[in-house]
């Protein structure tokens, strides 16, 4: 069993799936595998973030999606063990990067050739991100 250094953290003890909080376990409220949660991130995701406590959550929504799919972000965010003294929102943009970064490096050796890896990294992205666009757009814009 892991030791609860939630205090350490200023988290909630338990993540509600029996691990700890330590950084690479994150409560479910960060989560994305729960319904009201998908819908807070696409929220987010759609509007404009206009203060440190929502710019916290999407960092460490990204570091958990980047922690799991490549080597793991260090624990600095603000309150954290290694703060580095930067603000959540520069986290989300540098953080967002390697995300991206690590996706095209999981795209190049899962294609079967270099012309659909190509294919994907470039017009399958663009278009996939003129529909966010456009949804976050939909979502801004008054009913």
């Amino acid at each position: 069993m892991i030791p609860d250094n939630s205090a350490t953290l200023g988290l909630p003890g338990r993540a509600g799936n029996g691990t700890t909080v330590d950084g690479r376990h994150p409560p479910a409220a960060w989560r994305i595998t729960r319904r009201g949660n998908r819908a807070d991130l696409a929220r987010i995701a759609s509007t404009k973030i206009c203060n440190d406590e929502e710019w916290l959550t999407v960092a460490r929504y990204i570091r958990h999606a980047a922690n799991k799919l490549g080597p793991e972000l260090p624990l600095c965010l603000p309150g954290e063990p290694q703060q580095c003294g930067r603000p959540t929102q520069q986290h989300v943009i540098a953080w967002s990067a390697h995300l991206k970064a690590l996706s095209h490096h999981l795209i190049e050796p899962a294609t079967p050739s270099e012309a659909r890896g190509a294919h994907a990294a470039g017009p399958m992205y663009q278009r996939r991100l003129a529909e966010l666009r456009t949804l976050s757009a939909l979502t801004r814009s008054p009913q």
